[in-house]
């Protein structure tokens, strides 16, 4: 809207409709980037360097000019280094940021709306070098193959970066940033097979990651604190396959009386890709104060809310509280001219990221089957109606009838576009006002309700259907089968409950009931809805629940679909789930550990792997017993098969990790150490086993013996798993140099009769023997040299601990000489220890930095005999210094000995490896062994035999 002090009133449609001098160039010049990326830029072809000249002459009045004509020039080589890709990705960002503020500009003429000043960053955070150092070689290796040559082995290279820099404030975002990415290319793998590359959405991540690496680019504005009334003008909710976002965009009204300011509040949870529709509220239930203000009209009044610079609201319940009536389109139609539009941040300067908000009225609509279009002042403005989430009572037949519109002026395929996010319009001769986020708070628009079609009436939250439809899910079954879609109902009520629960501590009234009829109905106990309640207790009572409890979530190979059945087994999940990942806060106890730790086992079992399996590898408590009556000592799951963990679930092993090593790190380890009956009921796992590695030395007495008897109980039983791996001691080849040992358990009956054939006597059946033929039993005595390397920083401890024991398997093995070094940023030699990994691990430090140099110096004078002679390097060789180290390793490599690279190794099968030693591995033809423990044992015994 136009203010009326300049005379307007209503916004200048013409001005959107006109060309943008030099737009089509500018992204032109960025469709050319993205097509260069989708091939890769390993072995550029002459289009790729077609399409590189473009974006340099495309720069080339800029600063940017010199430093990307040389890119250009390298990458179209196939000799461009980091330093290259660097200053593409900023020349592809600077034309996007271009074209955003030239379309901002234009419709800064249309709205006659101010936009606040920018405001400089504050200098960034120290960050870790190194980290970042790896974060940008992965992105360039990414380049190089190109979103057609991505594979898994690529695009793993992300995850060890992305957990090292977690922890760090300063890196989140860039982690962040990161780990979708990853996450994206990895469910996009491999990329030769895709029928659609989404090749602008993949060269913004990557252009904005990489910059991001950068030193300083992380930087900021410092938050200012808000005060003043908050007026909602309306919701945009973004759904994605895992996460779910309800943006809020609103008029603030400081309380000193200073001009209004345009804010977004942004709220979000993570989202199950089953739940859709009006579902997806209910996630979003822990904000339910800015939902239900944004539901019912309602304003809020701020108290010091933390707020960036670009207007968004870093949202907090303790700052804010509801307050009067203020009715979306009256603000619209009085403050929402006068308002302030905020700056935007450097690199959020692209022409996606425009949402602006704008009032429409007295347009005329014309429909054109499933296209909208608004004429105003008669000028077309299309409408996206795809935008117009289902999770609302907002449809497109009442924006069709609409007579005023509340929206997000966006820029898309071209084009301005207007997003509705609340209109007017009549039903029944009554004004009504119909919002997309109507149903935010929980609550039913009933005058949007009467407007909209069936099928959106069927989403509806509304009290009353939900109360028909909990009727109908307990209704009983005997006497009749109910359809298909009461199975459907009562498996839905399952599953809510169950979110309902993980989300948000207080129960559902409407949902226990409901679920509690059903489980019920359909003959299992109640209890199954009790989150404290253990599994065990649950089988101890009910032992016929073991078998169906063993391999309920692996995928039935059956497709005919049994919705009764379904029905029973949702129950059973949702009890697993919720026992597993609904863990309570504060502090944890040892019992509530040890039936966590329970709990998990039956998890890993309903997944068809035994207890402990998916956390580490190592026999949960009472997997080698009997477990109570019912429960199988395996617990492989039933008769089905094991499944490829990697397609059905593949982060939920290091996910069950992080749960219990939260749980141990909100213990009072100490103090139940200290007590010998609490220390009794701890069960070992490799969460625990790393917090006591971590603490030892602050152990003393009582507490110090216990922690070594747990440890000593931990590498017992993880021992008990690798012996068996390593089930056949390797002996040496015969030596048949040495004459036999004439012995008679060395007598070769079969030769000796073949050999004496000749002497056979017909007339007698006689066979006369002159010669006795013995087997040759010597073995060849050369020793086998063993030199174990292992990194013992933090992130390794799972790789130190698996190590560890099997070096002092390898150790009691005849004939192999095994070396054991252990270092970060000092080496260790721990020889004199490798028979006893407890021993070991009790002189480990966990921890620190690494410098693999300092180990190479202790590695290199072991090497006595390079033939004979084999080296292990396990680590995920993020080092300091990377070259010399590498220089090391193929020197070892040319001398003769084996030299084998081995990521971080886990019972689970998941490691990481910094990408540029893994090319150069690749390179040098001793490619890294990663991911399970067995690959090593392989290569261990093939090389000792």
């Amino acid at each position: 809207m136009v203010p009326a002090e300049q005379g307007g009133g209503v916004m200048r449609a013409d001005l959107l409709a006109d060309p943008v001098a030099g737009l089509d160039e500018a992204l032109a010049a960025v469709d050319a980037v993205d097509r260069v990326l989708v091939a890769g830029l390993l072995r550029p072809q002459p289009a790729q360097a077609e399409d590189l000249a473009a974006l340099a002459d495309a720069v080339a009045g800029s600063p940017l000019a010199s430093v990307v004509a040389e890119a250009t020039e390298k990458a179209a080589a196939g000799a461009a280094g980091e330093d290259h890709f660097v200053a593409l990705a900023a020349a592809r960002t600077a034309l996007l940021g271009s074209a955003h503020d030239a379309l901002m500009a234009r419709v800064g003429e249309a709205t006659g709306r101010p936009v606040a000043e920018t405001i400089a960053a504050e200098p960034a955070e120290a960050q870790a070098v190194n980290l970042l150092v790896a974060a940008r070689s992965w992105l360039c290796d990414l380049a190089r193959a190109g979103w057609r040559g991505i594979d898994h082995d690529v695009v793993s290279g992300a995850a060890q970066v992305v957990s090292a820099m977690l922890p760090d404030p300063a890196l989140r975002r860039l982690a962040t940033v990161l780990d979708g990415f990853a996450a994206e290319l990895a469910a996009s793998c491999p990329g030769a097979s895709l029928d659609r590359v989404p090749a602008r959405r993949w060269a913004d991540l990557w252009s904005r990651a990489l910059l991001l690496t950068l030193p300083g680019a992380a930087a900021v504005p410092a938050t200012e604190t808000l005060t003043g009334r908050l007026l909602p003008l309306g919701v945009d909710l973004h759904e994605h396959a895992t996460a779910a976002q309800a943006q809020v965009h609103a008029v603030f009204e400081p309380a000193d009386g200073g001009a209004p300011r345009l804010v977004r509040a942004a709220v979000s949870a993570p989202k199950p890709d089953t739940v859709v529709g009006a579902g997806i509220w209910q996630l979003l239930r822990p904000h339910l104060s800015l939902l239900t203000a944004v539901s019912e009209g309602r304003s809020m009044d701020l108290v010091d809310m933390p707020a960036t610079p670009e207007g968004d609201l870093v949202w907090s319940d303790e700052h804010a509280r509801p307050g009067e009536p203020a009715d979306a389109l009256a603000t619209a139609r009085v403050v929402l001219p006068t308002a302030t539009a905020a700056p935007t941040a450097p690199l959020d300067r692209h022409p996606a990221r425009i949402a602006v908000p704008v009032f429409l009225e007295g347009y005329e609509v014309q429909r054109d089957d499933d296209t909208l279009t608004f004429t105003v002042a008669g000028h077309p403005l299309p409408v996206d109606t795809d935008r117009v989430p289902v999770a609302g009572p907002l449809t497109p037949d009442a924006v069709a009838t609409s007579r005023a519109c509340l929206g997000l002026l966006r820029w898309d395929a071209g084009s301005f576009h207007v997003q509705p996010l609340a209109v007017e319009t009549t039903v029944r001769k009554k004004a009504v006002t119909v919002h997309a986020g109507a149903w935010a708070g929980g609550t039913t628009d009933k005058a949007g309700v009467k407007g909209r079609e069936g099928r959106r009436r069927r989403r509806r939250g509304a009290p009353r259907t939900r109360r028909k439809a909990v009727a109908e899910m307990t209704e009983p079954t005997t006497g009749h089968t109910p359809g298909a879609d009461a199975h459907d109902n009562r498996r839905q009520v399952l599953y809510w409950r169950l979110l309902a629960r993980l989300f948000d501590r207080e129960e559902q009234a409407a949902l226990e009931s409901a679920s509690l009829a059903v489980v019920e109905d359909i003959g299992l106990p109640a209890a199954l809805l009790d989150p404290q309640v253990s599994l065990d207790s649950i089988v101890q009572r009910h032992p016929e629940l073991a078998a169906e409890f063993d391999g309920v979530m692996v995928p039935d190979a059956d497709e005919e679909r049994d919705r009764a059945a379904e029905v029973r087994r949702a129950a059973l999940v949702s009890k697993l789930l919720l026992n597993v990942y609904g863990t309570c806060p504060g502090t944890v106890y040892a019992e509530q550990l040890a039936r966590w730790q329970a709990d998990a086992g039956w998890l890993e079992r309903a997944l068809g792997c035994r207890p402990g399996d998916l956390r580490g590898g190592r026999p949960a408590a009472g997997a080698r017993g009997s477990g109570g009556a019912g429960v199988s000592p395996t617990g492989t799951g039933g008769n089905t098969g094991t499944p490829d963990l990697g397609q059905l679930i593949p982060q939920i092993g290091p996910d069950l990790a992080a749960i219990e090593a939260d749980l141990v790190k909100r213990m009072h380890l100490r103090e139940v150490l200290a007590d010998p009956a609490l220390a009794s009921r701890l069960t070992p796992s490799m969460s625990l086993i790393e917090q006591l590695l971590r603490d030892k030395d602050n152990l003393s007495g009582v507490a110090l013996a216990n922690a070594k008897a747990l440890i000593r109980r931990f590498v017992d039983e993880v021992a008990e798993v690798l012996r068996t791996q390593v089930a056949k001691a390797t002996v040496g080849e015969l030596d048949r140099s040495v004459p036999p040992k004439r012995v008679f358990r060395n007598l070769d009956l079969d030769r000796t009769i073949w050999k004496n054939l000749t002497n056979w006597s017909p007339d007698e059946e006689r066979l006369y023997v002159d010669r006795l033929y013995y087997r040759h039993t010597a073995r060849r005595t050369t020793p086998s040299r063993l030199i174990v390397v292992v990194d013992q920083s933090g992130s390794m401890v799972d790789s130190m601990v698996n190590c560890t024991i099997l070096a002092s398997i390898f150790a009691g093995l005849p004939k192999v000489d095994v070396h054991l070094i252990a270092y970060d940023t000092q080496a260790l030699d721990l020889t004199p220890w490798v028979h006893d990994p407890f021993e070991t691990l009790l002189r480990t430090n966990l921890g620190g930095g690494t410098d693999g140099r300092v180990a190479m110096a202790l590695a290199q004078p072991k090497i006595a005999e390079p033939r004979n002679t084999v080296v292990v390097w396990i680590s995920d060789f993020y080092e300091w210094e990377s070259e010399p180290l590498f220089e090391s390793m193929a020197a070892i490599h040319r001398s003769g000995a084996k030299f084998i690279p081995v990521g971080s190794v886990t019972s689970s099968g998941r490691g990481s490896v910094n990408p540029w030693f893994r090319e150069r591995f690749r390179d040098l033809g001793t490619p890294v062994i990663s991911g399970h423990i067995r690959k090593l044992v392989h290569e261990l015994k093939t090389f000792l035999a």
